[in-house]
């Protein structure tokens, strides 16, 4: 019994290791492209060229993709996760307005977004390195049970 808990529940903080990984990995992509469409928000003579729409627009296909992953990863009830939404809602607003936003305010929704999601990291690897609340039960079970048997065995010995 102890066994099957033990493989599950490594199986399981695997899962989250890899969750945690991927989060990381979505987070850089988004906010490396959402920093290039920022320095090339406008172009800077005269009208855009065709190769400037094409990285926006290659640019803001990452920022929406990596955009979307993050917010299908996140559990909108937890508070931290609300929060990252919230930002990842307030940082696509800026660019909906198709002015260059202002450097402060892109510079703070960068910063934020980077702050929280590491909250959320560092829970999530906190949850890895301790075990999930089943195996960490089973492990001081299993503990209480050796300690008992050792115990018992020592009375039964003194008895003998």
């Amino acid at each position: 019994m102890l066994g099957l808990i033990i493989s599950k529940e490594t199986k399981v903080s695997e899962f989250r290791q890899a969750w945690i990984d991927a989060l990381r990995q979505d987070v850089a992509i988004l906010l490396a492209k959402a920093v290039c469409m920022y320095v090339e928000a406008n172009p800077l003579e005269g009208t855009p060229t065709e190769e400037w729409r094409a990285r926006m627009a290659s640019n803001l296909l990452g920022v929406n993709e990596a955009s979307f992953r993050i917010r299908l990863r996140l559990n909108p009830r937890e508070a931290e996760s609300r929060a990252v939404l919230k930002t990842l809602g307030e940082h696509q607003a800026l660019f909906d307005r198709r002015v260059r936003p202002d450097k402060q305010e892109f510079d703070g929704l960068v910063a934020r977004l980077v702050d929280e999601v590491q909250l959320i990291l560092k829970t999530e690897w906190d949850r890895v390195r301790s075990g999930e609340p089943v195996y960490r039960i089973a492990r001081w079970l299993a503990l209480i049970a050796a300690l008992v048997l050792v115990i018992f065995l020592v009375l039964m010995r003194g008895r003998a």
